[in-house]
């Protein structure tokens, strides 16, 4: 799942923010969990903070030309995190129930994330205060639909101890390609920044991605993610309706080794990609 499906879950009224899942996007509320998880993600107030002190308030960005945006959006149809726990990120559950979603009949593509904050180490050794926003992502992951490369490239499968920044988090850090980035939680395991991208979302361009399995190492979530993002196989006449019957299956699914663990899955809200100035 990526951030903004998590922001799309939990809207924060927040202009500069993205829980996929994708893409992130999504889970403290995020911008798919994705993000987790798609062109949606999480985030709340804390990641307001957040990204407030990662960016340090610059002057906005030149708006993209809409040439320059996939002609496609990010396509999600459920989020789907931990029923119960309403700041996204708090949300955590089993691989179990996202390898067991993939199955269900009229499901056409999942995408999990594994999403959380950590510090960053300075040069010298030292804590960094700047809290930055950590994505763990798998290749295939809905989120890269909104994800356009800077310099470098996108993550791929075998890379472990690698690292794809927001531009936002690059400026404000002075990392470009090659260099390393090491956080508080995995000091001997410093990260090769591999690519700079952009992003629709504010909050994924103030944050960095990772190997899935290493988000799940950073965060101290072995086997479990934050949540996922749904794609459903969605034909004529009724689409609505075959959306809802996936929703109803997942929620009643159970992991038999935490049997009182619940999910939610729910529609995005709303659309949060930027809409190019009106004309004079």
């Amino acid at each position: 799942m990526n951030v903004v499906a998590f922001t799309r879950k939990y809207p924060l009224g927040l202009a500069a923010i993205s829980f996929a899942l994708g893409g992130a996007t999504a889970l403290l509320g995020v911008w798919q969990l994705g993000t987790p998880w798609n062109s949606e993600r999480v985030v709340e107030r804390t990641v307001e903070r957040v990204v407030e002190r990662v960016v340090e308030k610059p002057a906005p960005p030149p708006a993209v030309p809409p040439a320059a945006r996939p002609e496609k959006p990010r396509r999600v149809d459920l989020v789907v995190m931990q029923m119960g726990k309403p700041l996204g990120l708090d949300s955590e559950f089993r691989e179990y129930f996202v390898d067991e979603a993939r199955k269900l009949p009229g499901v056409e593509q999942v995408s999990e994330s594994v999403v959380g904050v950590a510090n960053t180490i300075r040069p010298d050794g030292s804590a960094d205060d700047t809290v930055v926003v950590v994505q763990g992502w798998k290749p295939d992951n809905f989120g890269y639909e909104d994800v356009e490369l800077v310099e470098g490239r996108k993550l791929r499968t075998g890379d472990r101890n690698k690292a794809i920044l927001g531009r936002l988090l690059a400026e404000s850090l002075k990392k470009k390609v090659g260099n390393a980035l090491t956080f508080v939680s995995a000091p001997d395991h410093p990260y090769e920044v591999v690519g700079v991208f952009k992003s629709r979302v504010v909050f994924e361009e103030g944050g960095a991605i990772v190997p899935f399995e290493d988000g799940q190492r950073l965060h101290g979530k072995p086997g479990r993610v934050t949540g996922f993002s749904v794609r459903v196989k969605k034909t004529p006449p009724d689409p609505a309706a075959e959306v809802e019957a996936v929703k109803q299956k997942i929620e009643a699914l159970r992991d038999p080794e935490a049997p009182t663990v619940r999910l939610s899955a729910e529609p995005p809200e709303r659309d949060v990609r930027p809409k190019p100035p009106a004309s004079p």
